[in-house]
């Protein structure tokens, strides 16, 4: 019955009524009665949801905290009551207590269980050691490979909270736990510099071993320490739609001893848009290099924060979407340093300080605008571990990328030349304003011996012209008759630096005849600026993407979709034809995040000064003269229009014709002579979707929908370019 809205006038404006009149109003108060208390009800849920996601995340944050502490522990080895964190001291329950935060008291349990390595049986023992730890029978290590800590944090034990005045209502418990893996290793290895070369911070020497050359080059800084960096292995999640990137960078001694270590995590991930709330939510600025170790950002309260777009991702993605903002409170007075206090140092003007930079997101026109709080947008984010977490650090910063054929560095004398151009470009860069690297035959660059003239050149191809063959140069097949080998790509990453760094450095320098730096320097055991300088070279050949000219066509340069662990191949050059001349193989790779994390791009009018940098690889099968091909050239772009799907992943075959990749989508090559010429892509799929691949030009012939996605389209008749082909979540229609 729905009530009379007259009559509820007429009965709060006193004009009293009688009989079935009267009926009516007590009805419709009780019903209305019922209706409130109902709202009443889910107000109060609404509330409690609402306070119970704002204690956990304190609750959270505890635990997080108590991580950080224990796991910073200062030494190895037990010294009795000198109050500092140790290794070996940490067993059984480490912490038993509570905490009070806004008004409430939170019990806080810390447990750590060791875990030993069996190094014959190739597992892990686990002993619920007490106070000290004894090490399991069999085994000779003195102290645990790991310890597993576990914090659970709990709330509202037997609290009371109030109803009204007189009413009490008794909730339950409520607990988060953390799980955290505490190496035997230093927090030393923390990114830290060592403050002793033999035992960092009082920390037993830890052993590091050096990758094997071409694929990890170990750098030069000075004649005790070296540098080098891991092979970046992309893991692909989210159904092969987006992926995380994990490598290393790491410092050693001549004695193979860490003296630093940095961990670095990239991710692509789709996030949502909130704005700026008056404190009540709050991101980080960027986490950054101090000289010594990496420094969290300060909270910012009043600029945005954005969500993980969904749970399918990875869990990185929450810190990513809250913490990559820029603008918010900060010097904002012009100076580069608060310009490199955001995250990516290009992408502002002075007079852009204190505002976030611009998100967009996908659709079928291609990378469009976001400004709409609660609109979903695409981001990458680089993430250094701090204490045990990672952080969301400045934007990777690729100032030098080039090719280099299967042997170079097989020997110590290139790697030694190798090493001795990245860290004099290095110095260049950081000594004489933060530009560009020094150009090629500026800095030692590299040399080889060109087969054509027998010339040195510089191995830096994109100065060299690809017409004579003057730069980098192989050939298939090889001397050995081997019909094909692994080309290589390599980047060269500089940070900037804050004035934080800049004076540290300033202090240690110069160094006096015994090669000591002056007092008051700062940074343990400082022999060269090259070990403060945040910089690394590492190899990319699995994230670049090779484009062999289709024009040639004698050699197949494989650009396989990226997949997990590096299972992938990308840049092998594979002779198809021989006696058909030289021919080359273009790469390319985006300068920051974007290229580590393997995604496409997520921004319009990318602000580096080059969205893409691209090099190229001479390959000669064996001939003289440059073959040709007559028939008619198609090109086009290939885009997503769906958010998780990459363009760059999106795999060709073709008939009757000679298709490749190019940097942003196709190039064909249709003899005059080709019966049905037809061009198949693969490989781009969405769960519970079903993807379609359009063009305004290309005739489709064929659509296969799931996992084995394709469209296959004819390449006959009038096809004028660009025939650009775009992977949508509607049916084909004609493109805008």
């Amino acid at each position: 019955m729905k009530p009379n809205s007259k009559l509820l006038r007429n009965l709060v404006n006193g004009n009293y009524m009688s009989g079935g009149m009267l009926l009516e109003v007590v009805l419709a108060i009780a019903i209305f009665a019922f209706g409130m208390l109902a709202l009443v009800q889910l107000q109060g849920n609404v509330t409690r949801s609402s306070s119970d996601a704002n204690t956990r995340t304190v609750a959270t944050n505890i635990a997080e905290e108590l991580v950080e502490q224990i796991r910073g522990y200062e030494q190895v080895p037990a010294i009795a009551d000198n109050g500092k964190w140790e290794y070996m001291e940490l067993a059984g329950t480490a912490l038993n207590g509570t905490v009070q935060r806004g008004g409430m008291d939170y019990a806080v349990t810390a447990t750590i269980k060791d875990f030993w390595r069996d190094e014959a049986n190739d597992t892990f023992i686990s002993n619920d050691a007490t106070n000290p730890p004894t090490v399991p029978a069999g085994l000779s290590e003195a102290y645990a490979s790991f310890k597993l800590l576990q914090i659970d944090v709990s709330w509202n034990t037997g609290q009371d909270f109030y109803v009204d005045d007189e009413n009490t209502a008794v909730l339950g418990d409520n607990t988060i736990t953390v799980y955290e893996i505490i190496p035997n290793s230093p927090p030393i290895l923390g990114a830290k510099i060592a403050a002793n070369l033999n035992e960092p911070a009082g920390t037993p020497t830890v052993n590091y071993t050096p990758g094997l050359n071409p694929d990890i080059v170990a750098l030069t800084l000075d004649n005790q320490k070296l540098k080098e960096a891991t092979t970046p292995i992309p893991d692909v999640i989210r159904d092969g739609e987006l992926t995380e990137t994990y490598f290393e960078v790491v410092s050693y001694n001549t004695a193979n001893a860490f003296t630093r270590r940095e961990e670095f995590l990239t991710v692509g991930c789709e996030c949502i848009l909130n704005p700026a709330n008056g404190g009540s939510e709050f991101g980080l600025r960027p986490t950054v290099w101090n000289g010594v170790e990496y420094t969290e950002g300060d909270p910012v309260t009043d600029k945005n924060v954005g969500v993980s777009a969904n749970n399918q991702q990875s869990p990185f993605c929450s810190v990513c979407c809250r913490d990559h903002h820029d603008g918010g409170s900060g010097e904002n007075d012009g100076s580069f340093e608060d310009e490199r206090l955001v995250y990516d140092p290009w992408n502002y003007s002075p007079s852009d300080k204190g505002t976030d930079h611009a998100h967009y997101s996908k659709s079928n026109k291609g990378v469009i605008s976001v400004a709409e709080d609660g609109d979903t947008y695409l981001e990458a984010c680089r993430l250094v571990r701090k204490d045990g977490f990672f952080r969301v650090a400045q934007d990777f910063n690729q100032r030098g990328f080039f090719g280099v054929i299967e042997d170079y560095m097989d020997n110590v004398a290139e790697v030694a030349e190798y090493s001795d151009y990245v860290t004099t470009a290095a110095e260049d860069f950081y000594e004489n304003g933060q530009s560009d690297l020094p150009l090629p035959g500026d800095t030692g660059m590299p040399q080889f011996t060109s087969p054509v003239d027998g010339l040195k050149y510089d191995y830096l191809p994109s100065s060299q012209s690809d017409v004579t063959m003057s730069g980098p140069y192989t050939s298939l097949p090889t001397p050995l008759n081997v019909q094909d080998q692994q080309l290589r790509s390599r980047g060269i990453y500089l940070d900037f630096m804050t004035e934080e760094v800049e004076d540290k450095i300033a202090t240690c320098l110069p160094l006096d005849a015994d090669g000591n730096p002056p007092t008051g320097c700062q940074i343990p055991q400082f022999t060269s600026p090259l070990e403060i300088y945040p910089f690394f070279e590492v190899q990319l050949t699995k994230l670049a993407n090779w484009i062999e000219d289709p024009v040639y066509e004698p050699v197949d340069v494989t650009n396989e979709p990226v997949a997990s662990n590096n299972t992938h191949s990308r840049g092998r050059a594979i002779l198809k034809k021989t006696g058909m001349g030289a021919t080359k193989t273009d790469f390319g790779i985006h300068r920051g995040n974007v290229g580590i994390a393997a995604t496409d791009p997520i921004r319009i009018n990318d602000p580096q000064a080059a969205l893409t940098e691209t090099d190229y690889l001479h390959i000669d099968t064996v001939d003289s003269g440059v073959p040709t091909v007559a028939g008619v050239t198609i090109t086009g772009g290939i885009r997503s229009g769906v958010g998780g799907v990459r363009a760059a992943d999106v795999a060709l075959s073709f008939n009757e014709a000679m298709c490749g990749k190019t940097p942003t989508g196709y190039k064909c090559i249709v003899p005059n002579v080709a019966v049905d010429p037809t061009l198949t892509i693969s490989n781009y799929y969405k769960k519970n979707q079903n993807l379609y691949a359009c063009s305004d030009q290309l005739v489709e012939l064929n659509n296969v929908f799931g996992t084995n996605s394709s469209t296959t389209f004819t390449l006959s008749g009038s096809i004028s370019s660009p025939a650009d082909i775009v992977i949508q979540d509607t049916a084909c229609a004609a493109l805008p």
